[in-house]
């Protein structure tokens, strides 16, 4: 089964198939309307609830945590549902052949000495007066045929045990909402009955609270004891955003236990009202965990998530469509010799961009190409797709580099042409209206605009942002988007965007510019969803996720992917959406920023410092005080990587050795020896000489063009090669010291953080040590895998990777004094 959805969803059955004894009784004693909709999801959260909890555990306090995403409309029937659910669970458990003395005797002639006095009914009264009285006497009815059946099942309702064994938190809205539906009844007592009292005349196992916080309930008794003492059990209901709520954490019971206390769960229910998207389910997972329970190592959290299509179908839903995927294949060599000479040049990355390959792939014809190589080459013109900022750093490039750039260019936009994609795109369309999603930086072109109309006379052209859930007419994407990579995010994608059934959206794309990007996003979007984020002992124990996880790393592509900065293609979509996250602080003027930008934060109470979108801001303060800083902000000011005083010295002495003079010279003073050498013995015997060293290692020699254009070639702009093992082996071959391999990497590392690939890379690196925790303790000293070092290419830096914690320790530890947080008051999304 290749299909992850078609894997849970043949186990969903199995699961189901286990119904227990209460759960009739439980579904019968729900009063929402559309209960009979939700039967087949209330009996997997049945199942659910009886898999994660022990109410008789001997073990100390268990922690479980259960997301539902797009549920939160469908919030009252769960509570509803949990409610009894625990009170009958928890009854379940006090079984007592002994029912003498019952408790239920008591109630019971309580409630018909109610019934029977203090609520009579009176034909004189008002109609408003008499419906509230029929509305409490139908309440008491209820509540003593709730308390007679509990009798009849066998529960020990006895006064000595009938008392609160859960804590239910919620919000305000909730605790209403249960108040209003069912109070008084048997399932739950209310905290503000208690306090002042410390003597009910009814009891249960369940209690609500909506507004005190764990140190308040400390301090209420009831009958001569701490209320927390009688309490066993905790629910937190959707309500772990609220500063207050997170004194109800696992340490602080587990504190409490070792006091004294018998806590023996904490179980949090969470929700998301908005689209699913696998980034915003990683950080809110990670938010709980964080808050609640520990801080996750890497994405292996304690919560068990319900997914989309597992949803749907205990919902019996309609299934929601994606995109059809097309590709169309040529040879993709031309596109990589392309990539090459990009790929020296770090500041011209988005000439490479996903962004990029997106206009790249409307060149229908010589018309559309001339337009895309003009916006890009010529001088004088302000550039629609490409950036300011980089059409400058091209023309700071020599001209005999430029023009390389652009004949290389050139070709790719033939092969676009020759393969005719615009009749491919034909064969797609129906004979009513089109709608095809296309570039948002083409949609500013207006000459662009007037070449696709031609060729697509029938045809609306709009952006990802303005396809919604009920476009009519045919839907064909032209403008490619994968989801990226956790934390930075590209949305609306291809996996998430989801269609209702009578749309047919399509997507046609260029093998050579997206195909691996697709592949390898694909498989790593799954692994995350599945293998990572979901991974739970239930799926283990239930849905055979071994087996499940197994077929997912069989589908691994083999290619290597493409080498593109998710992060940084990101920020391009985000600017060419045109919306921007605008954040108004305690102090000094509001500041606009990317949605991807990257901050430094805290929250007030806790003292982890830990990293955060700009539009992940929102989401914080709406019940906490955030304070934040750019995290550039915290290096902006500093060279990282300047060379120390004998360094530099050395470089000078090898300078008079070889008799240069002037600084750049010294900098260049590999290739000037290269190319003395290739004069000597011949630059076919240097090249078949390098090759066999770097062949040695493993690594494949660049193209010998390449070679002689960049390497040889003095006058070129390249610095050193991007490889820093590479570099390292020619160094060797040309007899150069350490030190001067060392200053290099400096040089270039120096040279590479003023530019804004170098600014989000250095930026992701600290957020990946702020998540290990460095920037909280100043001794943690980490062990960094492979992953963390590919990860953020530290092995192209100046790092010493076998000294690499010490290094990052030292580099944290120049960047903490800079840390100048400031309190968020407000964040919101602005168009511009």
């Amino acid at each position: 089964m290749n299909d992850p959805n078609s894997h849970i969803i043949h186990y969903l059955d199995l699961f189901l198939s286990r119904e227990s004894e209460d759960f009739d009784l439980i579904f019968e004693k729900i009063e929402d309307e559309q209960k009979s909709s939700f039967r087949k999801f209330l009996l997997y959260l049945n199942n659910l609830v009886d898999d994660l909890l022990d109410l008789n555990s001997k073990n100390g306090l268990k922690f479980s945590h259960i997301h539902l995403p797009g549920l939160s409309q469908w919030r009252n029937i769960v509570l509803e549902f949990m409610i009894i659910k625990l009170y009958v669970k928890t009854a379940s458990s006090q079984i007592n052949a002994d029912t003498s003395d019952l408790y239920i005797n008591h109630v019971s002639s309580v409630i018909s000495k109610e019934l029977g006095s203090s609520i009579r009914l009176n034909t004189n009264e008002g109609k408003r007066d008499l419906a509230k009285k029929r509305a409490e006497r139908k309440k008491l009815k209820r509540l003593n045929w709730d308390f007679k059946l509990l009798q009849e099942l066998g529960f020990d309702t006895r006064r000595e045990n009938y008392r609160p064994k859960w804590l239910f938190h919620l919000l305000v809205k909730d605790y209403n909402f249960l108040v209003d539906r069912y109070s008084p009844s048997a399932f739950f007592i209310e905290l503000s009955n208690i306090i002042g009292k410390g003597k009910l005349t009814f009891m249960s196992y369940l209690l609500i609270n909506s507004h005190k916080s764990l140190n308040d309930l400390d301090s209420f008794d009831l009958e001569e004891k701490s209320i927390l003492e009688y309490i066993e059990n905790i629910l937190l209901f959707d309500c772990t955003s609220r500063r207050a709520n997170q004194q109800f954490n696992y340490f602080n019971l587990s504190r409490f236990n070792r006091e004294g206390l018998s806590f023996r769960n904490l179980m949090i229910i969470t929700f998301d009202e908005k689209p699913f998207r696998l980034n915003r389910l990683i950080s809110g997972l990670s938010d709980v965990s964080t808050r609640y329970y520990e801080r996750p190592s890497g994405l292996n959290f304690q919560s068990y998530v319900t997914f989309p299509a597992e949803l749907g179908a205990l919902l019996e839903n309609v299934p929601d469509k994606q995109v059809e995927v097309n590709f169309v294949t040529s040879d993709d060599l031309i596109w990589a010799n392309f990539q090459d000479l990009i790929h020296d040049h770090e500041n011209l990355y988005e000439l490479i961009s996903i962004k990029m390959r997106n206009i790249y792939s409307l060149s229908f014809s010589d018309q559309l190409k001339e337009l895309i190589i003009e916006d890009i080459f010529l001088v004088d013109k302000t550039p629609i797709f490409l950036s300011e900022e980089t059409k400058a750093e091209l023309f700071r490039l020599n001209d005999e580099d430029i023009l390389r750039i652009k004949l290389a260019l050139e070709d790719v936009l033939d092969i676009v042409i020759q393969l005719n994609i615009s009749s491919r795109i034909e064969n797609l369309m129906s004979k009513t209206e089109t709608n095809i999603v296309v570039p948002f930086h083409a949609l500013n072109s207006r000459d662009v605009i007037d070449l696709l109309k031609k060729q697509f006379p029938n045809s609306i052209f709009i952006t990802w942002k303005e396809v919604t859930y009920v476009t009519k007419g045919d839907i064909i994407v032209l403008d490619y988007r994968d989801s990226g990579r956790f934390p930075y995010s590209i949305y609306p994608n291809l996996f998430e965007s989801k269609f209702s059934s009578t749309q047919d959206p399509k997507g046609m794309f260029l093998a050579m510019f997206f195909k691996r990007n697709y592949d390898h996003a694909f498989f790593e979007y799954n692994q995350t969803l599945f293998e990572k984020v979901g991974q739970h002992r239930i799926r283990q124990e239930k849905f055979n996720w071994q087996a499940l996880i197994q077929q997912l790393r069989l589908n691994k592509p083999e290619n290597k992917i493409d080498s593109y900065l998710w992060d940084l293609d990101n920020s391009y979509n985000s600017s060419g959406e045109r919306e921007l996250v605008r954040i108004k602080f305690s102090s000094g003027n509001p500041r606009s920023f990317y949605p991807s930008q990257l901050f430094i934060a805290k929250v007030e109470g806790d003292e982890h410092y830990f990293p955060v979108r700009a539009d992940e801001i929102t989401d914080y303060i709406v019940e906490n005080a955030i304070s934040v800083q750019p995290l550039d902000e915290l290096y902006k000011d500093i060279n990282l990587f300047e060379a120390s005083d004998e360094e530099e010295r050395e470089v000078y002495q090898l300078k008079k050795h070889y008799d240069l003079t002037g600084e750049e010279q010294g900098h260049r003073l590999w290739k000037i020896l290269l190319k003395r050498k290739c004069d000597a013995i011949g630059s076919d015997s240097v090249y078949i000489q390098i090759e066999k060293l770097l062949s040695d290692i493993g690594i494949t020699m660049i193209k010998r063009s390449y070679f002689e254009n960049f390497w040889v070639n003095i006058r070129s702009d390249s610095l050193i090669p991007r490889s820093k093992r590479t570099f390292k082996i020619l160094c060797d071959f040309l007899d150069l010291p350490d030190v001067y391999f060392r200053i290099m990497l400096k040089k270039r590392a120096s040279e590479k953080l003023a530019t804004r690939v170098s600014t989000i890379k250095m930026n992701d690196l600290l957020a990946g040590l702020m998540e290990k925790g460095m920037f909280d303790d100043a001794t943690c000293e980490l062990a960094f895998d492979e992953t963390f070092i590919n990860k953020h290419d530290l092995d192209e830096l100046w790092f010493n990777i076998e000294n690499l914690s010490t290094e990052l320790r030292s580099l944290v530890d120049l960047l903490k004094p800079n840390i100048e947080l400031v309190k968020v008051v407000n964040a919101k999304f602005k168009a511009i």
